[in-house]
């Protein structure tokens, strides 16, 4: 068996991904708070929680 190579990702590219996370993350919360998300909603958003920390 083949070892992978090991990924890496770009500090800039690493920022763009994290600022995406947090305004889906955003969006996400509100509509949750508002009490107008669907249950696939409410576990999306808490694997981008998960993911953030």
């Amino acid at each position: 068996m083949e070892a992978w190579p090991q990924m890496t990702i770009g500090k800039k590219d690493l920022e763009k991904l994290r600022k995406g996370y947090r305004e889906e993350l955003e969006i996400l919360e509100a509509k949750c708070k508002a009490g107008n998300a669907t249950k696939e909603e409410y576990k999306q958003l808490n694997k981008l929680r998960d993911k953030m920390k």
